[in-house]
């Protein structure tokens, strides 16, 4: 991303379905002045269709640097039977939709407060840099996953009038 520059990576949800295998990387390079927003949404099962994950492999990491030096990165890697270790209470407590997000910008500080605002009793956000803001949230399921979500979407994005891109539309 270029110096000045502003990328908004908000892809839709990730849907990892059973016996799924799903090894994905994001790496992002920063000029010095430029802006990253960065949203990983994840649902776990087709929760519709009653779908469970009895087995499967889902690996993700997310890696930021700036100049060569690294402002954030997340591992996360889930195998065998992901729903049993979602429902550990240390693991998501039951949940079967996250969202990592982190957002890089000279004024992450000042947005802090505002974000864990908006988050939800399942949801937070630290500082971890100077200007590096880091939120996750958990959710029961993909359509309470969106209702934190795109507030803080829209909030992050600053788009005028809160406008996401229409399929981010609840």
């Amino acid at each position: 991303v270029a110096a000045g520059a502003r990328l908004d990576w908000i892809p839709q949800e990730t849907i990892l379905f059973d016996r799924a295998a799903l090894a994905r990387r994001l790496t992002l390079t920063l000029a010095p002045g430029a802006t990253a927003l960065v949203a990983e949404p994840m649902i776990f099962g087709r929760t519709a269709t009653g779908e469970v994950l009895r087995a499967g492999a889902f690996s993700d990491r997310i890696e930021i640097r700036r100049d060569g030096r690294l402002l954030y990165l997340d591992a996360l890697r889930l195998e065998g039977n992901i729903a049993a270790g979602l429902d550990r209470p240390h693991g998501a407590n039951g949940a079967r939709a996250l969202v990592s997000l982190v957002y890089v910008g000279a004024d992450a500080e000042a947005l802090l407060a505002p974000a864990r605002a908006l988050l939800p009793e399942t949801g937070g956000a630290s500082l971890i840099g100077a200007d590096v803001l880091a939120l996750r949230i958990l959710a029961e399921g993909g359509f309470e996953l969106r209702r934190s979500l795109v507030p803080l979407l829209a909030f992050l994005t600053r788009r005028p009038g809160g406008d996401l891109p229409k399929p981010w539309m609840i």
